[in-house]
């Protein structure tokens, strides 16, 4: 029951989940005794502070109650049980700012003690995932889902309602999400490093399959600009990525759009000496890291915490309705345009309102 210390979810809630995976694995059965907030503390690794924290939460959310001279047990258990997977690790769900602002809003819309969390890495076959374990339904994140994955999920969704949130592709019309629309989104952050007169601009994309390739490619289309594919980087396709970005860099590109979000970097240090000052776009979850940045930049700011609280709204809807339909929607992005000597937020429409 060790914790991560060096993760960005805060030690207390750790605990606590940690507790409630051994509940729902039935480890801790109904009734059971838990141990003491001592012990927890000895087997964890953090203070007895820190679990008597945890401890509190799970009883306030009815998950664990008094009874008497035995301590705290097992409460019966009334709740439903949502699982949540995808294609991680556990470690890096919990220490990636991506997944932590949808989980805050997957929280927001869950009422504390009526629904238990699982979280599960995505097995293969997909019918593994939840061995085990007891579950409602099921909230995917799907980034890094690939094509292939659709059909599974589909199946899945025949036994009890699935809701896919986020994807670099966009997923099969027969299944309920809530994602951004990674196509508008690209294009409009393309277009301002066409407005500020940059016109060879290099792509970085996860994959051929990605969405906002399409959108770079109807940007640089709308702005009667031929693609040029010798731009354009396929991180999951290429063989190397080092040699891509060399190969990329000796083109001289004048702008990047990085629609991965991290890659940038590594192509504007391969750029030669003399070539100007790279202008780049890309994804951030948290804007204010650029404050003080002499890049000129573009960013894209995805819509994390409302897309977690719809898909947990629309799922939690389903779950207790007992039914099985199609509910999707598609939500904006901030584009915040920074390429002006005196950097400003382009005006960007409001998030799309939610509708079903």
């Amino acid at each position: 029951m060790a914790i991560d210390k060096d993760c960005v979810e805060p030690a207390y809630k750790q605990v606590k989940r940690k507790i409630l995976e051994k509940i729902d694995a039935g480890h801790l059965a109904p009734g059971a005794r838990v141990p003491s907030v001592r012990a927890l503390s000895q087997m964890s690794g953090v203070s007895c502070g820190t679990v008597a924290k945890a401890i509190a939460e799970l009883t306030r959310e009815s998950h664990l109650k008094g009874r008497g001279r035995k301590g705290l047990v097992v409460a019966e258990r009334d709740s439903l049980s949502i699982g949540i997977t995808g294609a991680f690790k556990e470690r890096t769900f919990f220490n990636d700012r991506y997944y932590h602002q949808i989980m805050a809003g997957i929280e927001t819309a869950l009422h504390p003690g009526h629904y238990a969390l699982t979280f599960r890495t995505m097995g293969d076959p997909l019918d593994r995932t939840f061995d085990g374990f007891r579950v409602d339904g099921v909230l995917t994140l799907g980034v890094g889902i690939i094509e292939a994955r659709w059909a599974e999920l589909l199946r899945w969704n025949g036994k009890l309602p699935v809701m896919v949130i986020g994807a670099w592709t966009m997923p099969d019309d027969r299944l309920s999400y809530v994602v951004s629309d990674s196509v508008a989104d690209s294009r409009r952050a393309v277009e301002c490093l066409l407005r500020a007169g940059h016109r060879r601009i290099a792509g970085i994309f996860h994959s051929h399959r990605s969405a906002r390739l399409e959108g770079y490619r109807q940007a640089l289309a709308r702005a009667g600009i031929e693609s040029d594919d010798r731009l354009v980087i396929l991180r999951d396709d290429a063989a190397s990525l080092d040699a891509e970005l060399e190969r990329v860099a000796g083109l001289r590109p004048a702008a990047v759009f990085d629609s991965v979000g991290s890659i940038w970097p590594s192509l504007a240090a391969k750029l030669p000496a003399k070539n100007p000052a790279l202008a780049v776009a890309t994804y951030r979850d948290d804007p204010r890291e650029w404050v003080n940045s002499t890049v000129p930049h573009v960013i894209v700011r995805q819509p994390l915490q409302e897309m977690g609280r719809a898909a947990a709204e629309r799922l939690t809807g389903m779950i207790e309705r007992r039914e099985q339909r199609v509910i999707q929607a598609v939500l904006q992005s901030e584009i915040i345009n920074c390429l002006d000597p005196a950097p400003r937020p382009e005006q960007s429409r409001p998030l799309q309102k939610l509708a079903f």
